[in-house]
């Protein structure tokens, strides 16, 4: 068990909302008193390339990414199969099951699978699948022991221009995830509770 870092990747098709959802994590993370190292790659500008999006979350600022990862989001099959001899032991890999389609009996190494119907259960309990990619954030913050309610306030930031509807169907989005997460916590190795230090400034570079 350890506390205080943790290397998170995100990847899918390109125009999956993968950029927004490492934006949201990372202001979280930010404001919680950590530093982010965001590292974004483009592999294609059209719909349906592969894109990935890697975080280093530390108590220490860090001037580069690491191509370790203990949390990957992937939203298809490809990003497993790329990123899978990156993971760290104990790590895990969210994914919808109903759109990702892994063989029977997948090898996934050191991590541990967590196949989740996100658009289904956005459906259903939201009325919205579009909400699939935040309930995925709810899971990383339960299962690292993250205060979901930092990622909320973020969240209700980044939706501000959206109105209160959009607001309050992301915070349940949330919710629904940190609930779903429960399943794993226990045996996820990396704690990262929210820490005293003042929230840092977040630079993009573009």
């Amino acid at each position: 068990m350890r506390e205080g870092n943790l290397n998170i990747l995100l990847g899918g098709p390109a125009g999956a909302g993968i950029e927004k959802s490492g934006k949201t994590l990372t202001l979280s993370f930010v404001r919680a008193g950590y530093f982010v190292f965001a590292n974004v790659e483009h592999m294609s500008q059209i719909r349906h390339g592969n894109n990935f999006l890697r975080l280093r979350i530390d108590e220490k600022s860090h001037e580069s990414h690491v191509e370790e990862i203990d949390v990957m989001v992937a939203l298809d099959k490809t990003t497993i199969e790329e990123h899978l001899n990156e993971m760290n032991e104990g790590g895990v890999i969210i994914f919808d099951n109903e759109v990702v389609n892994l063989e029977k009996g997948f090898d996934s190494g050191k991590a541990t699978l967590v196949g989740v119907p996100l658009k289904k259960l956005a459906k259903e309990k939201l009325e919205n699948p579009v909400m699939a990619n935040v309930i995925s954030l709810g899971i990383i913050c339960r299962i690292a022991d993250f205060d979901v309610e930092i990622l909320k306030k973020v969240l209700g930031k980044v939706f501000a221009k959206k109105g209160e509807e959009i607001i309050s169907l992301n915070e349940k989005a949330a919710d629904l995830g940190f609930e779903l997460g429960e399943k794993w916590a226990e045996k996820f190795p990396v704690k990262m509770p929210a820490k005293k230090a003042e929230p840092h400034m977040f630079l993009m570079g573009n």
